[in-house]
């Protein structure tokens, strides 16, 4: 099967230079870090979370998205 690729967009924007997944085939179903070409955020951007590719045809178990951060200043 395919990896399930997630993305998260900062106002439509992808913030991943490469995205994080799941390759298929993969022992224990974990997840491949993505790479990061931003992590600079400000009040009131616009953040989407998104599954960009579901994977194999094999329905799986859903997928949970969380957002850690701390406000500077």
């Amino acid at each position: 099967g395919a990896a399930l690729i997630l993305g998260v967009l900062k106002n439509g924007t992808s913030i991943y230079s490469t995205k994080p997944q799941f390759v298929a085939g993969v022992a224990n179903k974990q997840m491949t870090a993505g790479t990061r070409s931003t992590d600079v955020f400000a009040a009131y951007d616009r953040i989407t979370f998104k599954v960009t590719q579901k994977g194999s045809s094999v329905a799986g178990k859903g997928v949970r998205f969380m957002l850690k951060c701390r406000a500077d200043g």
